[in-house]
């Protein structure tokens, strides 16, 4: 009996040192203003745990305040500074202190990459990986973007006329096979799971997101006796399996181009697969670890933010009928056929649409928040920040912020992008990519891609919602969503050409 009266108490002991460093360790930002309510240990938890999805939304709003430059949360026993302040934002994603990612990142379990992985690992593998994002091997996808685009118009067509439908599936779908393509050469043809595959990416974000939000998870003891657990192994083995799977295919189609007679210059419009980029890489031979942690990060990051992304968009041009007009008037000036050719030059001529695609990810960014820790000490804003703390850049209030977008920031106006309007704009005011060093390496990518689906479905449909932009209600799942999915009605155009 006195083991276990003995076990438990220096397990109570422990537990008191652990906290009485925290309470230290958290006391340089012990006089900003602090969200309420707030307990010891769990922080502001509660106001997560146990809530519904829009709520925990709304209450994770309230954690920054565009009336500070500067506030605390607690989410656990750990104190977080977050801001909503371009200027500090800039400070933070610009300077090598602040480029670590914090422990919530190690849940992914994809410590090699680029999006999750520790500074170190980062700085190398992004040198090596951004040869495969240049502008020459982008433009060289453009065909894959317009062929997977049509096939997605080709799927909705065959819908009654009128039809009411979630398009988050389809787009999922489009956006999937333009990155099995892109990322691994593989022709979505062939595999007979692609949907399955695309639902995994999801489950493994809402189940990352779903721990995130429930403080006593961040234990590793803890959440391995939860079912959720369980669900996670199993969806990361699965998308382990596939990634290995598609990375075997792509192993045995370079030894077989290795032992071809070489036929003189390649095609430059042949499509440059990121994975070839990676095998043939001479910066860094990547171990099987490091390219299936690739693999998956890219592939995740081409289909469910940008789908997400296009979803937000289509609903947007159904809310906004005016502004759909004009998108589809320079679509059609531009590309006047089905025979028009996309080409780099074109897609450069798509201002409108840019402005379009600029606004909707102001409203709704793929990412609410970008998380950053130290590696030294810091001063932003006046405030002292010994290493090793945590810093919230609160994009999604950041970007209705009233005094930078004006009274009407919560509104939907494209005309915010004009050069006009966005000429003296703080840079870092607009974070739907992140910024600074770690921002996203594949925004080039993803803005060509939405394009040329954005010009190819309203080229072919009207699209329609009985939503107004005051009933959309969203949740946070590592990226931002809406609730009840994005649920438009598509009318045929009738084509004159």
């Amino acid at each position: 009996m006195w083991i276990v009266v003995l076990g438990i108490s220096v397990v109570v002991v422990f537990g008191i040192i652990r906290y009485v460093k925290l309470v230290q360790q958290n006391a340089f930002a012990k006089h900003l203003p602090l969200l309420n309510p707030s307990y010891p240990i769990v922080g502001n938890g509660l106001m997560l745990i146990g809530k519904p999805e829009h709520e925990k939304f709304r209450n994770l709003r309230k954690m920054t305040s565009i009336d500070y430059p500067l506030t605390r949360f607690y989410l656990g026993p750990r104190v977080m500074v977050g801001t909503t302040d371009p200027e500090i934002a800039q400070q933070i994603l610009t300077d090598p202190v602040w480029m670590d990612k914090p422990f919530i990142y190690e849940f992914f379990q994809l410590s090699y990459g680029l999006l999750t992985s520790k500074y170190g690992i980062w700085r190398s593998h992004r040198r090596a990986l951004s040869p495969a994002f240049n502008m020459k091997i982008l433009q060289s996808f453009i065909p894959t973007f317009k062929h997977f685009s049509q096939k997605l118009v080709d799927r909705l067509a065959v819908l009654p006329e009128g039809t009411t439908i979630d398009v988050d599936v389809d787009v999922t779908t489009c956006f999937l096979e333009i990155g099995l393509f892109t990322t691994f050469g593989y022709d979505s043809s062939k595999l007979t799971e692609c949907k399955e595959i695309g639902s995994s990416i999801q489950r493994f974000i809402h189940l990352l997101s779903k721990r995130i939000m429930t403080v006593p998870h961040y234990n590793d003891f803890v959440y391995r006796w939860t079912k959720d657990y369980k669900q996670s192994e199993s969806v990361r083995a699965y998308m382990d399996n596939w990634a290995k799977f598609l990375l075997k295919e792509v192993a045995h189609r370079y030894a077989v181009r290795s032992t071809e007679p070489k036929e003189g210059k390649k095609d430059v419009r042949e499509p440059k697969i990121f994975v070839d980029e990676l095998y043939t890489n001479k910066m860094i031979k990547f171990s099987d670890d490091e390219l299936v942690h690739h693999a998956i990060t890219i592939l995740c990051a081409a289909t469910d933010t940008s789908s997400n992304s296009i979803g937000f968009t289509l609903l947007s041009l159904g809310m906004y009928p005016e502004v759909q007009q004009k998108v589809y008037e320079e679509v059609m000036r531009i590309y006047p056929t089905d025979e028009s050719e996309f080409t780099p030059e074109s897609l450069k001529q798509l201002e409108y649409m840019e402005m379009v695609i600029k606004e909707t990810l102001r409203l709704f960014p793929v990412g609410p928040m970008i998380l950053r820790q130290s590696v030294a000490d810091s001063t932003i804003a006046g405030l002292f920040i010994p290493k090793g703390n945590i810093f919230g850049i609160d994009i999604f209030n950041m970007h209705r912020r009233k005094d930078i977008y004006g009274e009407d920031a919560d509104q939907f106006n494209p005309e915010r992008f004009s050069p006009e309007r966005s000429k003296d704009r703080n840079p870092f005011s607009f974070l739907a990519f992140s910024g600074g060093a770690r921002g996203c390496i594949g925004i080039r990518f993803a803005m060509m891609s939405m394009k040329i689906m954005m010009a190819c479905m309203v080229k072919n449909f009207v699209i329609k919602t009985e939503l107004k932009n005051e009933d959309l209600r969203f949740k946070f799942d590592i990226i931002l969503r809406k609730l009840d999915g994005y649920t438009v009605q598509l009318e045929k155009r009738n084509k004159t050409y």
